[in-house]
């Protein structure tokens, strides 16, 4: 769980209210991702608002949430990231006891898939693989494979284990719900090797020097020098696509096995 706190002076009322906020969503089990995001989004809101004392939160208006609000859409923010910021601001004013300046999110019908055009080919994802399985760094190439094998999120890594290679399932515990996902046996014995060269005994596999899981960001980031390299459209190279083909070979592979599920409740 996250743990570390933003500095904060003895008489920084600002930061400290964030500080508060934050050991809030700890409490209420909230994901390490959201807790960084909403916590970030509330001390823009703190500094923007110049909340030195509780008088100032008592005069905040709806219209200025409002304002403050809207600027996300005059800098061309997406639609699911300003609903995002919203949710995070909705979120500290209920901690705060002002559920009075609540807004609504926007409305935007969710796009459950992906066209042709933003999607990996296997030709692209075969590139991708040759070329981090090459790098003096190999844990790139692990973290894509581990994806495209299981289908987890980037988020999730920390749960792939040397304990889990024993256990052959993934015990991913995330926002308060708990579920097991099998590793097919390919990759657990590929897997075994690297930790063996490595000499990782126990613990998270795709690690840093001090045994925490490599950042998303830090991935993505990789991500999208590869992109460049391979000559790869870079919006196509992200984490979550790698998820997206595991469900897509899945639905291939397992059709008639799906289909006879839904015959059956």
């Amino acid at each position: 769980m996250l743990r570390e706190k933003i500095t904060v002076y003895e008489r920084d009322y600002g930061y400290a209210i964030v500080n508060a906020f934050r050991d809030y969503l700890i409490e209420e089990q909230k994901a390490d991702n959201t807790i960084t995001n909403y916590c970030k989004v509330v001390k823009d809101f703190v500094e923007f608002f110049n909340i030195t004392n509780t008088m100032k939160l008592k005069r905040i208006t709806k219209l200025q949430v409002l304002k403050f609000i809207n600027d996300f859409r005059e800098r061309e923010l997406m639609v699911t990231t300003i609903n995002n910021h919203i949710n995070a601001i909705n979120c500290f004013l209920n901690f705060c006891k002002r559920k009075d300046l609540k807004v609504k999110t926007i409305y935007c019908k969710r796009k459950t898939y992906l066209n042709d055009c933003e999607l990996l080919t296997d030709v692209e994802i075969h590139k991708i693989l040759n070329y981090t399985a090459k790098l003096k760094d190999k844990r790139y190439y692990y973290a894509i494979l581990i994806m495209l094998q299981t289908g987890i999120r980037v988020s999730e890594l920390k749960f792939v284990t040397v304990e889990s290679l024993d256990k052959k399932f993934i015990n991913i515990l995330n926002k308060g719900s708990s579920r097991l996902l099998p590793m097919p046996d390919d990759l657990i014995e590929v897997l075994k090797a690297y930790c063996e060269n490595k000499n990782i005994k126990n613990g998270i596999i795709v690690r840093t020097k001090n045994n925490k899981c490599l950042d998303k960001s830090v991935i993505n980031k990789k991500l999208k020098e590869i992109a460049r390299e391979l000559g790869i459209d870079e919006k196509k190279v992200h984490s979550h696509n790698f998820r997206h083909d595991f469900a897509l070979r899945y639905i291939a592979n397992k059709k008639t096995m799906l289909y006879q599920v839904l015959l059956i409740y």
